[in-house]
């Protein structure tokens, strides 16, 4: 399963990052919320 994670706080991204890649997810990040929204609609929605 994927997961994108769109947060602006650096130690928020690797702590849950972290987490959820050990529990064997698949990890995109972003900082900007516009970048964010394209990810979504172009690579999380089918």
């Amino acid at each position: 399963m994927r997961i994108l994670i769109v947060e602006d706080e650096t130690g928020i991204v690797q702590f849950l990052q972290q987490g959820l890649e050990e529990d064997g997810y698949e990890i995109s990040t972003t900082s900007d919320g516009l970048i964010g929204l394209g990810l979504a609609q172009n690579q999380f929605l089918i």
